[in-house]
């Protein structure tokens, strides 16, 4: 079968099963990837030195590596129950160990100069994640019918997982979308060209760019962290779980493993031994 139609019906099937689209276009992603190191071999015929070696160029930290792993396991998975395949030579890889890590809040007085600096454009794409707690991909996908200034209230109408969520508009992120030329219908924030941004990489290459030039060495997703950890220290997790739009409370909680000043509190609070 060429391997087109192979990736091509899998993909289907992803779709036909309710997977998210962005989860979808991963899995296209990675599987061109794992097409082009096949260098025209069959598929049944890679092995798990082949699939590490793919691993290997392809995904330098352990979590992105799970990821990888994982989309190679679900194809072969499901060639498996397609007949084209005998074996799965994914699952015979190595696991890697994935570290759930600590947040990485961008420093408030770093955000605060950055938004001072910023152009309306930008300014709001700063907000988008900092006060609304937008993931890149989110911010790049949020269109004009999703902001409702007058009810306050914004709507993320595909989250990670194709999860819907409403956020509360915060004055500073209201002041933001006020400043900036919103277009009459289509993506709120848009490139020098007045097209809306392809996704979520290009907002975190812009964000990234932005901030590099001020000297603050931070990501777009370290807004989000600042908006997480803010968050959970002024709500109950189950809210926090909602604005930030998480299917499990289980990752809310990284925000709350570590409150940096109230131990930072505690421990100047320590009685002297003498």
């Amino acid at each position: 079968m060429p391997v087109y139609v192979s990736i091509d019906a899998f993909l289907i099937d992803c779709g036909r099963r309710g997977l998210a689209r962005r989860t979808v276009q991963a899995y296209a992603e990675r599987l061109h990837l794992l097409d082009t190191a096949r260098n025209g071999r069959e598929w049944s015929d890679l092995g798990r030195d082949d699939i590490e070696k793919w691993l290997d160029r392809h995904a330098s930290c352990s979590q992105t590596r799970a990821s990888y792993r994982s989309t190679a396991c679900t194809f072969y998975d499901w060639m498996i129950s397609r007949g084209t395949c005998d074996e799965n030579p994914a699952r015979q890889t190595v696991r890697p160990r994935v570290k759930r890590g600590q947040p990485r809040p961008i420093r408030t007085d770093d955000l605060a100069r950055a938004l001072r600096a910023a152009d309306p454009r930008m300014r709001t794409i700063l907000c988008l994640g900092a006060y609304a707690g937008l993931r890149a991909a989110e911010i790049a996908a949020l269109r004009v019918d999703d902001i409702d200034l007058r009810a306050e209230m914004l709507y993320v109408r595909h989250g990670k997982g194709d999860k819907p969520r409403q956020v509360p508009i915060h004055a500073e992120l209201a002041a933001a979308l006020e400043d900036l030329p919103m277009p009459v219908r289509g993506p709120v924030v848009t490139t020098n060209r007045h097209t809306g941004f392809s996704g979520g990489r290009t907002i975190t290459q812009a964000v990234a760019q932005y901030l590099r030039g001020l000297g603050i060495n931070c990501t777009a997703h370290q807004l989000r962290h600042w908006f997480g950890t803010r968050i959970v220290e002024q709500a109950d997790i189950q809210t926090a779980a909602h604005l930030l739009g998480h299917a499990s409370v289980v990752t809310t909680q990284v925000y709350a493993r570590w409150p940096e000043q109230r131990g930072r509190a505690a421990i100047e609070h320590l009685p002297p031994a003498a």
